[in-house]
């Protein structure tokens, strides 16, 4: 077999070789999981505050957090509102609260810096009435 016929039959194994050299740092990125916890503070009156915590500050700011309002008699929980937290992992809601039984909710993220990426995960806090 002359080299010509050689590299031709090479060829598809030889690029894809090189593709998969070429991703293959990028999608084999380590991701580590990280434990997250939201907490309701107060909700007096117009205004419900929060935190939340994880051992990684990354994954304290800039989460999202829903605010529901457990029905009485069964059915559906009721989403009242969300927000984000600040730098330190306190979220606030401001508005018009009906007396009931409430929990928060904190969304699942991913963080990216660099090579690494922190997963961080979703949390429900404990239900308290307000």
């Amino acid at each position: 077999m002359s080299r010509r016929h050689l590299w031709i039959s090479l060829a598809p194994v030889v690029l894809a070789a090189c593709a998969l050299a070429a991703t293959g740092p990028a999608s084999a990125a380590k991701v580590t999981k990280v434990r997250s916890t939201v907490t309701i503070r107060s909700g007096e009156g117009s205004e419900f505050t929060g935190k939340v915590s994880s051992a990684q500050k990354r994954c304290r700011s800039g989460r999202k957090v829903k605010l529901f309002m457990e029905p009485y008699s069964g059915g559906k929980d009721e989403l009242v509102g969300s927000a984000k937290t600040d730098s330190n992992g306190i979220w606030e809601l401001k508005g018009s609260f009906m007396a009931g039984i409430y929990h928060a909710e904190v969304t699942s993220s991913f963080v990216h810096a660099g090579s690494e990426t922190l997963s961080c995960s979703f949390d429900i806090s404990v239900s308290a009435k307000y």
